[in-house]
């Protein structure tokens, strides 16, 4: 079965886990800036996945660390909006020279 691929918040879980590594949730969320309710169901994806595991528990919760499972960063996140842009400046910078070359062809021919 195919992997799905990694959001930018579970990206962004995984460096703060890879950084800080045995946080628990209010942790993970307080660092983030992110509602303990919104980590937890990323935390559960990351989990099964196979990119975070619990660990030991203690007064404040289960301690969370990376498996050593690689995941791609964050930077490599782009959104949707951006990338749509990017297109449209692809095709632009390749479609206003061919206009200017067949104004100047024309300009040539009269």
């Amino acid at each position: 079965m195919a992997e799905r691929k990694m959001s930018l918040a579970q990206r962004r879980i995984c460096e703060c886990l890879q950084k800080n590594p045995g946080l628990v949730q209010r942790e993970l969320a307080k660092k983030l800036g992110i509602t303990v309710e919104g980590i937890k169901k990323t935390v559960r994806h990351l989990i099964a996945g196979g990119y975070v595991k619990r660990g030991r528990r203690d007064r404040k919760g289960a301690l969370l660390s990376l498996t050593g499972k690689p995941f791609p960063p964050s930077s490599e996140c782009i959104p949707t909006h951006v990338k749509r842009q990017l297109a449209i400046d692809i095709g632009m910078s390749a479609l206003l020279p061919a206009m200017r070359a067949m104004v100047d062809v024309g300009r040539v021919a009269a």
